[in-house]
């Protein structure tokens, strides 16, 4: 990621950290956080209002749009959130079907890095998923046949449990 060099993209990265609309006073609390040290310095309300159509005021508070997360992105500023597409909305279908906890959570995660554009992340969580949930069948339905075959192929085997 490239680093902010505008107090624009600075607020805006702090807005995107968001889930919901916030006020002044939480943005500028989170570029603090963030290292945005002289944020008491500016308006952050007037940054906001210029920044359209990237940022909008909401009842609630202010909010990014689409448009400024594929701002961000397009600055290498933050990731591409690709939002619910059909893929995704079946692999929640999907979800329900999963019956242990832990592999419903890699799975959830797997789906999560997706939405927010980390792709090699679900990738690899989708495969954590995925061998969980082998473990969890051969455990169930095949452990004597799997500790014979283990037993054949390797020298001082310790039986699965």
């Amino acid at each position: 990621m490239q680093l902010a060099r505008t107090n624009r993209e600075r607020v805006l990265i702090a807005l995107a950290a968001f889930d919901s609309p916030e006020s002044v006073r939480e943005i500028k609390a989170r570029c603090r956080d963030y290292g945005f040290r002289k944020v008491n310095r500016v308006n952050v309300a007037d940054v906001l209002a210029k920044a359209s159509p990237h940022a909008v005021l909401l009842p609630d508070g202010w909010a990014i749009t689409e448009q400024g997360r594929e701002f961000l992105s397009n600055r290498g500023l933050a990731p591409v959130k690709v939002g619910p597409t059909k893929l995704v909305q079946s692999l929640r279908t999907e979800l329900s079907k999963v019956l242990d906890d832990q592999t419903r959570h890699f799975v959830e995660e797997a789906v999560g890095c997706h939405e927010n554009g980390f792709h090699r992340s679900a990738v690899i969580m989708s495969w954590v998923g995925a061998v969980s949930m082998l473990r969890d069948h051969v455990f169930g339905y095949h452990l004597a046949e799997f500790n014979e075959a283990a037993e054949s192929k390797t020298r001082n085997w310790k039986a699965a449990k």
